[in-house]
């Protein structure tokens, strides 16, 4: 079969032979015209986009990636939690580095998908949950409606966690988040500690990678 080059255009009766017209009867329509119907989005130009707007993966993130993972036992989901009327919550401390802009991108998720009535700490909660279970880098992995709270990309020049985390003096902000209790993040995270022989690493790093990714990985 001959090759059509980038800028040549195609039939309209190969583009669309079940109408059974000839290409006399019908003028010659671009390539990119027979191929604008959404289901001829390939897979690649989607993940070509996607690479061109997340950030590079940092050095320093091999050695969080290296950690195991506590056996998470008989704790829920934090999606499945959240979804409860009522619940019991404890406070998580958190000093994470000012350069990140933590707060402000959990913000920016909240108005971009428009759950403005969701704490910024469930969104925290979903985070670290994520991160405790050994999180993939896609959402499609969150139970929804969560796994559709996609953004428009993470902004460009934005540090990696792992990087931050990596320099001698950070600037550091103070958070507290309500958490549900049922989610146990505080032992979740004091058990990752241990099982990594991190205990000289504050649990606000930990929630800082956590969170910072999780971001990333909504596109925020």
């Amino acid at each position: 079969m001959a090759q059509v080059a980038a800028g040549d255009t195609v039939p309209a009766q190969a583009a669309r032979p079940d109408e059974g017209q000839t290409a006399e009867a019908m003028p010659d329509v671009p390539k990119a015209a027979a191929a604008s119907q959404p289901t001829a989005i390939s897979g690649d130009l989607v993940v070509a986009a996607f690479a061109n707007r997340a950030p590079a993966v940092s050095f320093n993130a091999a050695m969080w990636d290296t950690h195991a993972v506590p056996p998470s036992g008989s704790v829920p989901r934090a999606e499945e939690v959240l979804n409860q009327r009522f619940m019991t919550r404890e406070t998580l401390n958190a000093s994470v580095p000012k350069k990140l802009d933590i707060p402000y991108r959990v913000e920016v998720l909240r108005v971009v998908s428009g759950i403005n009535q969701i704490p910024p700490a469930d969104l925290v909660a979903v985070a670290v949950d994520w991160f405790l279970r050994g999180g993939k880098p896609s959402p499609d992995e969150m139970l929804p409606p969560w796994n559709t709270y996609v953004g428009p990309g993470t902004p460009e020049g934005l540090v990696q966690a792992e990087d931050a985390l990596q320099e001698r003096f950070i600037d550091r902000e103070q958070l507290k988040w309500q958490t549900p209790s049922a989610l146990q993040l505080g032992q979740r995270l004091a058990m990752y500690r241990v099982m990594n022989r991190l205990t000289k690493v504050p649990v606000g790093d930990i929630v800082t990678v956590a969170v910072d990714r999780w971001l990333r990985v909504m596109q925020y």
